[in-house]
């Protein structure tokens, strides 16, 4: 084929994708090919999504009930541990953030030090924190994260996260 035939073939190519248990069509010329592990990209346990991209790999899912959409996502690191992200437009850059397992407190404190610059993103370094609430989510069912201000904070199903994790070490994530 010639490039401007490549071109061409390349606008019209629709491809079957998986994301969040959901499966669909997509035009090509909204994709790009995929990286390491991307034979397993958009793979569900439960809840969760398996997902890899340069070099790395990670489970996400997206709120069950929120104020407003909110990603969760895990990327495992060595030791057990994990970095945790929580993703949304419009956090606050100060105040608390409380985070509950089946509607017990599991810990409270400060958002400012893990707030990005952008206001998009919290972001938790794997530390004992993180390894405590990761060995928590393995016995619940649900997490809600609320932030200062919200009567109903971001609800998440958590019932399958060390399968997810599990899995997720199995296709060739770190765990």
């Amino acid at each position: 084929m010639s490039p401007a035939e490549q071109k061409r073939s390349a606008r019209s190519r629709w491809c079957k994708v998986a994301y969040a248990g959901k499966t669909g069509w997509v035009a090509g010329r909204f994709l790009a090919e995929g990286g390491a592990g991307g034979a397993h990209n958009g793979s569900a346990v439960g809840a969760w999504t398996l997902l890899c991209a340069r070099g790395a790999c990670w489970i996400e899912q997206l709120t069950m009930r929120a104020p407003r959409a909110t990603l969760l996502r895990i990327e495992p690191m060595k030791a057990q541990n994990a970095r945790v992200v929580i993703e949304r437009t419009g956090l606050p850059r100060q105040g608390a953030m409380t985070i509950e397992l089946d509607g017990a407190v599991n810990s409270s404190g400060p958002i400012a030090p893990f707030v990005d610059k952008a206001g998009r993103r919290i972001v938790m370094p794997p530390d004992d924190i993180t390894l405590g609430l990761l060995r928590a989510m393995a016995s619940h069912k649900s997490m809600t994260v609320r932030l200062d201000g919200e009567t109903a904070g971001a609800e998440f199903d958590v019932s399958l996260t060390g399968k997810a994790l599990e899995e997720l070490a199995r296709l060739g994530g770190q765990r």
